[in-house]
C-alpha cells in the first residue's frame, strides 16, 4: 500500500521486547539495528511473546515478522505481526544485524600505533549483509553447527567454527561474493586446508556443507 510517502512492506526484525500491552494488543520492539517501534499483534502472538520471554529472560532476543509501516523510509511501527520466536545465541542473521551498527573507522586502534587516528576499519555494506543473510537462509543447512560472525577491517565478514579439534574460518568478500575457506587441525598445525569459493554459486555452499560434515566426522 502506498499513501504519499507512507508505505507498507513485510519485514523481519531481531531485537528485544518490552511493555507488552494487552489492552492495545501491542508491545515495544527495540531492533538490533534501528529505532524502537511499537508492534501490533493478536492475543495469540502476544501469548507467544510472553512464552519466549519466560524461556529466554527479559533480555532475550526475538525474531519478529510482520508488516512494517514506513514514512520516508523510516519505520514507524509494525502492523499485523504474524510470527515471533526466540533467537538462539548464535543465530547468524541476528549476528549480521549487529554488524549494521558499524561505521567506517570502527577498527581504529587495533592497527599499528603509528596509524591510529586514520579511520581504520571499513563498515560492511548493508547491501552486502543482505546478500549474505539471504544466501545463508537459502543455502546453509539447518542441521549444521552455527558459526560466530565477525567484521573484517576490509569491509567483509569472517565466519568461524570450532568443531572438535578443527578451527575453521570463511572470510567473505561482500563486494565480489567470494569466500576464502581455511581449516587447521589444532592438534597438528601441519594439517590444514584452504579453498577459494564463489559464494554466488550454490555449488560453493554445497561444498562448505560437505566439508563441515567431513570435519565433524573426523573431529
Amino acid at each position: 500500500m502506498t499513501d504519499g510517502t507512507r508505505t507498507e512492506r513485510e519485514v523481519v526484525l531481531y531485537g528485544t521486547v518490552s511493555d507488552i500491552d494487552k489492552s492495545t494488543r501491542s508491545f515495544l520492539l527495540e531492533p538490533v539495528y534501528g529505532v524502537r517501534v511499537r508492534a501490533y499483534a493478536s492475543e495469540g502472538i502476544l501469548d507467544e511473546v510472553d512464552r519466549a520471554l519466560k524461556e529466554g529472560g527479559d533480555d532475550a532476543r526475538l525474531m519478529v515478522r510482520g508488516v512494517g509501516v514506513f514514512r520516508n523510509n523510516n519505520l514507524e511501527c509494525l502492523m499485523r505481526v504474524g510470527a515471533v520466536c526466540l533467537v538462539v545465541p548464535l543465530d547468524v542473521l541476528a549476528q549480521l544485524d549487529e554488524l549494521r551498527k558499524l561505521k567506517d573507522g570502527w577498527a581504529d586502534g587495533i592497527q599499528h600505533p603509528s596509524d591510529w587516528g586514520s579511520g581504520y576499519g571499513k563498515a560492511p555494506s548493508h547491501e552486502g549483509l543482505n546478500w549474505l543473510g539471504d544466501k545463508l537462509e537459502r543455502e546453509y543447512p539447518d542441521d549444521l553447527p552455527l558459526p560466530r560472525v565477525y567484521p573484517t577491517p576490509e569491509g567483509g565478514v569472517q565466519m568461524e567454527w570450532t568443531i572438535g579439534k578443527f578451527d575453521i574460518s570463511l572470510e567473505v568478500d561482500l563486494r565480489d561474493h567470494t569466500g576464502y575457506w581455511h581449516w587447521v587441525d589444532l592438534n597438528d598445525f601441519d594439517r590444514d586446508g584452504e579453498k577459494e569459493l564463489n559464494l554466488d554459486d550454490s555449488d560453493g555452499w554445497a561444498w562448505i556443507a560437505a566439508e563441515i560434515r567431513r570435519l565433524e566426522a573426523s573431529g
